[in-house]
């Protein structure tokens, strides 16, 4: 596959690794949830799951727009992208060693 604009090349990875994410948090994870869990407390676990997938993507959404609100937008696209995609990875990592610690 040959891409002529980079943008392109975005949007294509951009399409894949959602559909891998959806997969995964929306359909593999609560599966997993069911089968592990006694048929008395599959409703609620699921749902908590499903409750934490959305509140991720608000707290991330909101901390996006404030990271935008810095400067203009020949920043944003030059530099201020760099810090949404620092403050994932950082809260993320905080996250996972904090469950791996435990």
């Amino acid at each position: 596959m040959k891409f002529n604009n980079q943008i392109h090349l975005f949007v294509y990875c951009a399409l894949y690794l959602n559909v891998g994410l959806i997969l995964l948090c929306f359909i593999i994870s609560p599966m997993y949830i069911v089968e592990i869990t006694p048929p008395s407390k599959r409703g609620s676990l699921v749902s908590c799951n499903q409750f934490a997938i959305i509140f991720g993507m608000l707290i991330v959404y909101f901390g996006n727009y404030g990271i935008a609100l810095l400067g203009n937008d020949d920043w944003l696209y030059t530099v201020g992208w760099r810090y949404m995609f620092a403050c994932c990875v950082i809260l993320t990592t905080i996250k996972v060693n904090d469950g791996l610690n435990s």
